[in-house]
């Protein structure tokens, strides 16, 4: 016992030197390699810094460029449909005129749709251009006489504004005007009554824009399919062609989250798909 503790008495500082010898040369004999490899980091750190400087100058620098771009095209806007124009109309058939013309006059600018957006959502807080909104898309005659060549054009801005109320939380004017559009085709269809042109367009579009306020995975229940299209309008004893409006509006978009046979499966539950569908994906 004594000789263990003799002997650990004199190895242990021995190891100890050892060790902490070899730290020391390595500390102190290999200066080259720790420069070096100080140098790597600084270098390192001093490219990251400078990357994420240029990409934060060349962010900022595509920022003001599109804000100088949205700059100018809005001052150019206004040159051709002044917005004070539209905001100091009493007319609403002539306000919605000449905001329907200054929407369309955005065409594809960048940032057109959030443009267009704030428009609509000005027009909205009026409930006499809504109510106009409505009418243009049920009144087809009125509409005919109202904006003559530009009646197209209304009733695509019309349906957007529904769009958007719809979006808002409100859709019940667009259940409503969905409702009468297709019992006024319905009807004109089982008369005999040539059906103006592009109104079954509207429709349609009316359609899609319901659907799309859902979620799609509710649709996977034939009865909240059902509830949507009888809130749109849909009668079973309608006309096939537009029957196949309804149909088409619920059966793609299933089609695309679904695939075709489920799509097929849960319409069918809700149409008489076999002899009123018209659509043909394979």
């Amino acid at each position: 016992m004594v000789k263990k503790f003799f002997y650990l008495k004199i190895l242990l500082p021995v190891a100890l030197t050892v060790i902490l010898g070899g730290y020391y040369y390595s500390f102190n004999f290999t200066p080259d390699l720790n420069s070096q490899t100080k140098q790597v980091i600084i270098e390192n750190t001093e490219q990251d810094y400078s990357s994420h400087s240029t990409e934060h100058i060349n962010s900022k620098k595509k920022q003001d460029s599109l804000k100088a771009q949205e700059q100018r095209f809005l001052a150019k806007l206004n040159e051709e449909h002044p917005k004070k124009d539209i905001l100091n109309e009493t007319d609403t058939q002539v306000l919605l005129t000449k905001s329907f013309k200054r929407m369309h006059a955005m065409g594809n600018f960048f940032n057109a749709k959030s443009l267009q957006r704030e428009e609509i959502q000005a027009l909205l807080e009026k409930p006499a251009n809504l109510e106009k909104a409505q009418n243009i898309l049920l009144d087809i005659n009125t509409t005919l006489s109202d904006f003559g060549e530009d009646q197209a054009l209304a009733r695509v801005y019309a349906i957007k504004m529904l769009e958007e109320q719809a979006r808002l939380g409100d859709i019940k004017p667009l259940y409503d005007v969905s409702t009468q559009l297709a019992e006024q085709l319905n009807h004109q269809i089982e008369s005999g009554i040539e059906l103006e042109k592009g109104r079954e367009y509207d429709l349609e579009s009316l359609l899609n824009i319901a659907v799309k306020q859902v979620n799609i995975e509710e649709l996977s229940d034939p009865n909240n399919v059902a509830a949507l299209l009888n809130q749109s309008g849909f009668r079973d004893d309608m006309s096939k062609q537009i029957i196949s409006y309804y149909d088409n509006a619920v059966f793609f978009p299933l089609l695309k989250k679904y695939g075709r046979e489920k799509a097929k499966i849960i319409v069918a539950q809700v149409i008489d798909v076999g002899q009123n569908a018209t659509n043909t994906v394979n």
